[in-house]
């Protein structure tokens, strides 16, 4: 009796997160109207005069092809030479520090670039970042990946915002991907989609997505070092934090400047999600109090950052519920009927806040969208029990593999074998939910096509990438 108490609490009190996120989600979407108007003055740029800019470019045994062409893209961008200063960060293995010596070389005459070798790296993306500091130049520091390749007008834009008074400045990127698989499709369809809910939905308290940004380097200098155990998964969401608590002033940019690589495939997808959701929730976790009381932060930033953490929350949540319908079944308890009426409304709102309500009143969104946000919808959904074991056990650093070699690695192996073990779990979670608690069984039933999804999508990997070979 006292254990399915127990249960009973603790499956509310999930499902209460799950209201929590549509509750939010909704008093977002009220104050649709304003930040729509903040999107089309956004797009209005005025030349700028040149400033000195310093673009950092974090390197660890990435893909140097990738290096080779962004430094021949920064060669195109619209900016004078004599006010660019490139720092490249490397952190690679010896063998691959070479090559990047070697392509340093081709461009040292023609681009301002240097290189910084770090023989013993820590902090992973946060350490490269508050290394490069020390030995930046410029008045402006832009932070580009490897793979993030800007358009030639990338720094006139955004350096643009900063001569008029921003202290920091987002733009948009538009993913592509090395490998064209089906998985790497729903991927980017899915990216394309959270452009949409990002520009529509987090006006004020975005998060810097860790590159296509630039920051006065007073600025970056005054929030301290990045590079502390907590944040170090997510540096981006650390800073992020850090500036709006110091009352600093961004903008994201409704404009497409820098090109990208996605996960290919959907192994790499969930090294990728996981590092960003548990990452940012260590990240929000240990600063919500001190956003929700600042005084400095106005109540929509509050709120936005409250539905940011409460979002990343609820995506472990639901594989929560899943594991516990099986506790209910195994140990042969029912929870109680105010609970089960609770969880079926819960449930129901969640599912449509899930698949429609977070895009459909967005701007830009048409029905042609709806295939595309259910796939994605799936995609999202399928990761959740990876993230609660990434949460619990690994909290590791892990560079997503985008090219097709590094593809054809351990994370081909993860997402098939991660894939299998989720739709039987979630197979028999639904059968269990019928049988004791039948309010549950929408949400079992949504988790388990999203892990017949999942499945779907790993073999279709194993076979794209077999043909390559």
């Amino acid at each position: 009796m006292f254990l399915s108490l127990i249960l009973d609490i603790a499956t509310g009190m999930m499902s209460s997160i799950l209201l929590v996120v549509l509750l939010l989600s909704i008093l977002l979407s009220l104050s649709g109207k304003k930040r729509r108007s903040q999107v089309s003055t956004s797009t209005q740029v005025d030349d700028v005069d040149p400033i000195p800019v310093t673009i950092v470019i974090p390197f660890r045994n990435d893909d140097t092809n990738q290096l080779k062409q962004l430094l021949s893209a920064l060669l195109k961008l619209d900016w004078p030479r004599e006010f660019l200063e490139v720092l490249i960060v490397d952190d690679s293995d010896f063998a691959v520090y070479s090559k990047v010596v070697e392509i340093v070389r081709e461009f040292e005459n023609v681009l301002n670039v240097k290189l910084l070798h770090r023989s013993k790296p820590s902090g992973y993306k946060a350490g490269a970042l508050m290394y490069a500091l020390e030995h930046a130049r410029g008045d402006i520091v832009a932070v580009l990946d490897v793979d993030t390749h800007p358009y030639p007008q990338f720094l006139k834009r955004l350096c643009s915002y900063l001569r008029a008074g921003f202290d920091y400045a987002q733009a948009l990127t538009k993913f592509k991907t090395v490998i064209d698989t089906f998985t790497s499709r729903i991927i980017l369809a899915q990216e394309e989609l959270l452009n949409k809910i990002v520009t529509s939905s987090y006006r004020t308290a975005f998060t810097l997505r860790g590159h296509s940004f630039v920051i006065w380097r007073h600025v970056l200098q005054s929030v301290g070092s990045l590079d502390v155990p907590y944040a170090r998964l997510t540096e981006d969401v650390e800073l992020t934090v850090r500036l709006k608590l110091l009352g600093y002033r961004g903008v994201l940019v409704n404009e497409i400047l820098t090109t990208g690589l996605a996960a290919p495939t959907y192994g790499a997808y969930l090294l990728q999600r996981a590092r960003w959701v548990i990452g940012g929730l260590m990240v929000l976790s240990r600063h919500m109090i001190k956003l929700l009381k600042s005084k400095v932060l106005a109540m929509r930033e509050k709120l936005e950052f409250l539905h940011n953490y409460v979002s990343r929350l609820s995506t472990i949540v639901i594989s929560l519920m899943c594991i516990l319908t099986l506790v209910y079944y195994t140990l042969s308890l029912s929870p109680s009927t105010t609970v089960l009426t609770i969880l079926f409304t819960t449930y129901i709102v969640a599912l449509l806040y899930l698949s429609i309500f977070c895009i459909s009143r967005r701007e830009g969104f048409t029905m042609k969208d709806l295939p595309r946000l259910i796939a994605s919808s799936l995609l999202w959904a399928s990761t959740s029990l990876f993230l609660t074991v990434y949460a619990v056990a690994l909290r590791k650093w892990y560079i997503t593999p985008k090219s097709p070699k590094a593809a054809r690695g351990r994370s081909l192996l993860l997402g098939l074998a991660y894939s299998v073990v989720t739709t039987l779990i979630t197979g028999l979670a639904v059968y269990a939910s019928l049988v004791v608690a039948q309010p549950l069984a929408p949400l079992c039933m949504y988790l388990f096509l999203s892990s017949l999804w999942g499945l779907v999508l790993a073999i279709c990997d194993k076979v794209s990438l077999s043909r390559m070979s």
